[in-house]
């Protein structure tokens, strides 16, 4: 009767500490999962406080004509070359 009631006791305690491990893994995870949560809350605080600008003001070019940008009071001008990819490793033979 003593076997039966160790044996008992071995498995009520073997379950106790398996909840107790389960418990701290659920708070460890709960708390992790809120320390993240806090962060990513912090980010986006911090990008919504940026100065947002137009790309007017970053870019100093006064017109586009005929592919080519007009900067510094029709003083400067830069072409565009406008150009695609080709992938000569999928091509044929005959084509590569």
């Amino acid at each position: 009767m003593t076997y039966l009631l160790d044996k008992a006791f071995q498995i009520t305690l073997m379950v106790i500490f398996l909840l107790i491990f389960f418990l701290f893994f659920m708070v460890g995870f709960i708390l992790l999962a809120r320390r993240k949560r806090k962060n990513k809350k912090e980010e986006d605080d911090y990008f919504q406080k940026l100065d947002r600008y137009d790309t007017k003001d970053y870019l100093d070019f006064e017109d586009i004509v005929d592919d080519m940008v007009i900067m510094e009071h029709h003083r400067r001008f830069v072409g565009a070359i406008r150009c695609e990819g080709y992938d000569y490793y999928s091509a044929s033979s005959a084509q590569q």
